[in-house]
């Protein structure tokens, strides 16, 4: 149960980093940019054999990012639910492989941006820019794919690692 917790971590301190050390203004969208956070939800997500845990980890991963990055309450940890469940759903449906990995660790990055520019235009805060929509979520495709890919193949390392150590008891 730690290995995801680590990985969640890490994934929202990377969050803060790049978007410290990247230019991120809505003028310039970098390439480097995605939600680090929102992948590892997506990727880790096999981890939790509990999907109430699992629901509760997205919640309060959302809540911190609402209180660290962004200072809108309860909206990404709302949204953070929203790609869980969708992901858990989707999960069901497919197998777990580096090709479904980044197919729905994009789906959440497009859930996330989507939904999230959908609350702030109704409260008022944003206006509706389909085109800065689109444009976020083209550049953050390069990002998206190749960490979904690192946290797939490092998955798959603990996977192996712990089927290993449960032969080996065996």
């Amino acid at each position: 149960m730690m290995y995801p917790i680590l990985i969640l971590i890490l994934s929202f301190l990377l969050d803060g980093i790049v978007s410290h050390y990247v230019n991120l203004s809505f003028s310039s969208i970098s390439l480097f940019t995605t939600v680090y956070s929102c992948i590892a939800l997506v990727s880790v997500q096999y981890f939790f054999t509990d999907s109430k845990k699992y629901y509760l980890c997205c919640f309060i991963l959302g809540l911190f990012f609402d209180i660290v990055y962004t200072s809108t309450f309860i909206l990404n940890a709302f949204t953070f639910t929203l790609i869980g469940m969708v992901s858990r759903r989707l999960y069901n449906h497919l197998t777990y492989n580096f090709i479904n990995n980044i197919f729905i660790s994009y789906i959440g990055i497009f859930i996330y941006y989507v939904f999230t520019n959908f609350i702030l235009v109704i409260v008022g805060y944003l206006n509706f820019n389909i085109k800065l929509i689109f444009d976020i979520l083209w550049h953050s495709i390069i990002m998206s794919i190749i960490y979904s890919l690192v946290l797939y193949f490092i998955n798959s390392m603990v996977i192996k690692r712990k089927a290993n150590v449960i032969r080996a008891i065996k």
